[in-house]
């Protein structure tokens, strides 16, 4: 039975920053071949890997092979370890997170990070001194669905014992507020840079003044 409070706190551009371009530049360069390519390739399979339905081993050999080289299993394997590597070496967490995550457990509201994500996003909230600053973690590959769908917000108010009336979900995607805002969840859009005169927030700073919390 759910009771209270709960916010929903993406994670990438939302919580943290990573550059993208320079993970497929490692890749790349690991197999030779060209990041563009790669990173189209990895787009191609990125759907099936957001929900667990594929390791990103195999998402990288399948990458690979539409790239026009091989890789043997083993091979996969390490080009998974690398990537992962690669995106904690590339990412940062805005400066704001801390505090924001502080801020709420001061006044006794849970938070859960929810990700569209590949397998290797644990690691990363894990490598950045996160995951242990947060009441939950949800990821789509591991529960098997993503946002907008409902079934990974009600997984989330699930594991924060939240009710959706009373909880807010934080995000940098419209239609992810907008999935959660069907379901009676408060849904605060983030644009980090945002100018003042749109109706984004452009830092977690001014979330609690939002939604009237001390």
């Amino acid at each position: 039975m759910t009771s209270g409070r709960g916010v929903l706190l993406d994670v990438y551009r939302t919580a943290v920053h990573t550059d993208f371009a320079a993970v497929f530049e490692r890749l790349a360069t690991e197999i030779d071949v060209a990041p563009r390519s790669l990173s189209a390739a990895l787009n191609e399979v990125a759907p099936a890997v957001t929900v667990g339905r594929v390791t990103m081993a195999d998402a990288l050999a399948t990458a690979v092979s539409a790239c026009g080289r091989t890789v043997t299993h083993a091979e996969a394997i390490e080009l998974a370890r690398l990537d992962a590597e690669a995106l904690i070496g590339a990412s940062s967490v805005f400066d704001d997170v801390l505090p924001f995550i502080e801020s709420c457990r001061r006044i006794g509201v849970p938070v859960a990070f929810v990700s569209n994500c590949a397998e290797n996003t644990r690691p990363l909230l894990q490598a950045l001194g996160l995951a242990n600053a947060v009441d939950a973690i949800v990821l789509s590959c591991e529960v098997g669905s993503a946002k907008p769908s409902p079934e990974i917000f009600d997984h989330a108010l699930a594991a924060l014992n939240a009710d959706a009336p009373s909880s807010v979900l934080i995000d940098d995607q419209v239609e992810y507020c907008d999935g959660a805002a069907s379901l009676g969840i408060a849904a605060v859009h983030i644009r980090r840079g945002a100018p003042a005169d749109t109706s984004a927030v452009s830092s977690l700073g001014e979330v609690p003044r939002l939604l009237g919390w001390p």
